[in-house]
């Protein structure tokens, strides 16, 4: 699992913390339903997500 010095992680790890698929993350960030993400230029993680605003959007849905 890859996270950045400032406490981002891709997207595919997030997908994988929060028990979803990426495919299924994507399709939420995309339709403005995800939390708030970076989009970087090259490198493995072109999507990150910071832990601190996932594990904000996580106690928003919780039931």
């Amino acid at each position: 699992m890859w996270l950045s010095a400032d406490g981002r992680i891709g997207e595919a790890d997030l997908a994988k913390l929060i028990g979803i698929s990426p495919g299924t993350l994507a399709n939420k960030r995309r339709e403005g339903t995800a939390p708030d993400s970076f989009s970087l230029g090259g490198g493995r993680h072109k999507i990150t997500y910071r832990l601190s605003d996932a594990a904000r959007w996580l106690e928003s849905h919780r039931r």
